[in-house]
């Protein structure tokens, strides 16, 4: 590296020893993991070159999460670019932590990099390691599978000793900041990131800046899952890139499948208990063909004639569009209303439907001292949830929540695009935190999760600087963070809204007092009536995007083409 630093890597080649187009991959989870697709890569025509990022496996230096990757990165595609064995057009591959190594590299603008082709790419300050300004635990896990130099992956997928450790802080009201020392990894990464709980320049320096994005000239391929947590990060790398490249970033091509975090990388039929017709696209395949099409001049994959590629669950279709905009051809508007000031349980809810008339408003409680929640919550993967289908939460609220349905749908309508929620809120505390969630629920009585966000009522305008809400005083909260929605909704379905305070042992515990939540404990908590408002000029309501049916679906004969 520039520095003397040395990195190690696994060189893969072709068999004929030519000079061939090299790919570029820079991991902290072992270069092995990556061995069978940097194996097909290379029986492929194309040098692989895996490099176990600074601190980890045999590079020297010490693991800074996302702070080196910009300048190794570019050092690494530099030095590919000069061996006798490649011809001097590099690209990059890689999902989850590789993939922001991608956008990190691709800022730097290093001579030889022609494409990149990140993969479910988190972003700091919209998923990690805080959603809406709510630390998420997980990130405790994953620091225990990176903490050393090599990777531990059974210790980060025991999710029974997470729940023990997640809920011993849960029960005993220990303060978040003390999740790493009580899991017994104690992390200076995890000290340095909780030192920063709002965005700044230690969060910022992990992200392209606006004029970063606006020079980044090279054709581009975006993969992501529609049922990955990521998806909003992955979707906002996309955005950023096009409001900030305009022209320029013609070539940034967006893919979106039925899949999760996993699944984005290595496609599965199912994700939660749901099935897809068409999810098993060749990704290696799909992979190999970009990088002929950008370094050796061959034709564009077929799949990715359009801008945006989708896949439409329900209907079991891909579909293309040329801007994501497209997808979207109207938004129908829900307004909240509740029955008589009420609308705190599933069986006795408020109503949703598309008048804007007067209707009381609903008050919930949160009580931070209530630990009942425990008791319905056994070990989950965090990354994928057991199910989609699950509403344990929905049907347990304990009074901390409000809930709303329409009526059956009298037609089946089609979603594509962003969801977006306002809620008029009024607060007897300084702080609190908010959960929203939409389901779907099929004409069989099962209920499907559509999307969900947090956010802390102090970041309602901001992540760099907390504004606190007045007392009493009605406040509009908007949650435009939702992921990207592709689905069918099933003529007869029902949509149910719930808004609620995270009172569980997988999120961090706001205690409601307007202090340091990090390290807030029983002893500062307050109990929060959190009230709704349903009528104007406080009519708060759901933007639902409805898809435009004139998208061109995929047709059979090219989809085959690109199916395992």
């Amino acid at each position: 590296m520039r520095d003397g630093a040395l990195l190690s890597a696994s060189i893969y080649r072709p068999a004929d020893k030519g000079v061939h187009p090299t790919i570029v991959v820079m991991t902290p989870y072992g270069v092995d993991r990556t061995h069978a697709k940097s194996r097909y890569f290379a029986e492929h025509g194309l040098n692989v070159v895996v490099v176990d990022v600074r601190g980890r496996g045999e590079s020297d230096g010490v693991f800074e999460p996302h702070i080196h990757e910009r300048h190794d990165s570019s050092d690494v595609i530099e030095w590919s670019a000069n061996q006798s064995w490649c011809d001097g057009n590099v690209a990059m591959f890689g999902g989850s932590y590789l993939g922001m190594a991608q956008w990190l590299a691709a800022a730097e603008h290093p001579s030889h990099l022609r494409t990149i082709a990140p993969c479910v790419p988190s972003m700091a300050g919209i998923d990690h390691p805080a959603v809406g300004g709510s630390f998420t635990p997980f990130y405790v896990q994953w620091l225990a599978l990176t903490g050393g130099r090599s990777p531990q992956f059974n210790a980060i997928d025991d999710q029974d000793y997470w729940l023990d450790v997640y809920r011993r802080l849960y029960l005993e009201h220990r303060p978040f900041g003390e999740l790493a020392n009580l899991s017994g990894n104690p992390s200076r990464i995890f000290d340095t990131w909780i030192a920063h709980q709002t965005m700044d320049a230690y969060w910022d320096q992990q992200i392209p800046s606006r004029a970063e994005f606006e020079a980044i000239a090279i054709p581009v391929l975006t993969i992501g899952g529609l049922y990955d947590d990521a998806l909003v990060a992955t979707v906002a790398f996309y955005t950023r890139h096009n409001a900030a490249a305009g022209g320029i970033a013609a070539d940034h091509h967006l893919l979106l499948g039925p899949w999760d975090h996993a699944g984005a990388q290595n496609p599965r039929p199912e994700v939660g208990g749901l099935k897809f017709a068409k999810a098993l696209l060749d990704l290696n395949a799909l992979h190999v063909a970009w990088y002929q099409w950008v370094m050796q001049g061959r034709a564009k994959p077929s799949l990715m004639k359009h801008r945006v590629v989708y896949y439409v669950t329900g209907e079991e279709s891909w579909r293309t569009a040329d801007r994501i905009e497209d997808v979207t051809q109207s938004r129908k508007t829900l307004f909240l209303h509740s029955r008589n000031g009420e609308a705190n349980d599933v069986f006795y809810s408020g109503r949703l439907d598309e008048t804007d008339s007067a209707s009381p408003p609903a008050t919930y409680k949160n009580d931070p001292l209530d630990t009942r929640p425990a008791d319905l919550i056994g070990p989950i993967d965090l990354v994928t949830p057991i199910t989609l289908f699950d509403q344990t939460l929905a049907l347990n609220t304990f009074g901390n929540g409000l809930i709303y349905h329409t009526d059956p749908l009298p037609e089946a309508m089609f979603l594509a695009g962003f969801i977006e929620i306002h809620l008029w809120i009024a607060l007897d505390v300084p702080d609190a935190d908010f959960r929203v969630s939409l389901y779907q629920i099929l004409p069989t009585g099962e209920s499907l999760i559509l999307g969900e966000t947090l956010l802390r009522a102090r970041y309602r305008r901001s992540f760099r600087e907390a504004e606190f809400p007045e007392p009493g005083v009605p406040i509009e909260y908007v949650f435009d963070r939702l992921a990207f929605q592709s689905r069918l909704i099933a003529r007869y379905s029902r949509f149910r809204f719930v808004v609620s305070s995270p009172n569980t042992p997988y999120n961090q515990k706001n205690y409601n007092s307007g202090g340091d939540v990090m390290w807030e404990t029983a002893a500062d908590a307050r109990v929060a009536n959190v009230t709704v408002f349903h009528e104007p000029p406080h009519a708060s309501y759901i933007l639902l995007p409805v898809g435009n049916p004139n998208t061109t679906v995929i047709a059979d004969d090219v989809l085959r083409e690109w199916l395992q």
